[in-house]
């Protein structure tokens, strides 16, 4: 069948993007992580990219939770055009960030092979 206009619409409410809690490793917290819409997803990627149009390598953690950390509606707790809440992220303990990460990457259907080629292009 031919998706239309209405029939994606339709295909919209029937699947919300995702919102899920997650313990905070080594503390006694939880937050919530959500799925990113296109627009969202594309953002993300616009900003692993220098002006020229390279990968940037580094950051991917901190680029990808500060666009997936959220409360339980799916609002973001942290701007991703802030430079004080991306510094405020990098400088947490990787030991808590990494598994967060690793369940926003699960979360958006982003396999550690996707992100290692796209490091390579």
């Amino acid at each position: 069948m031919l998706l239309t206009k209405q029939l994606f619409a339709e295909v919209k409410n029937n699947n919300k993007l995702k919102v899920v809690k997650v313990k905070v490793p080594n503390t006694d917290h939880e937050c919530f992580i959500k799925e990113m819409s296109l627009a969202e997803a594309d953002s993300f990627d616009l900003s692993r990219l220098d002006p020229d149009g390279n990968v940037i390598t580094s950051d991917f953690r901190t680029r990808l939770l500060i666009r997936t950390i959220c409360d339980e509606t799916g609002t973001l707790l942290f701007d991703p055009e802030s430079p004080k809440d991306f510094e405020l992220l990098k400088s947490l303990p990787a030991k808590i960030l990494r598994p967060l990460a690793k369940k926003a990457q699960e979360l958006n259907g982003m396999t550690d092979k996707e992100i290692e080629e796209t490091e390579k292009n």
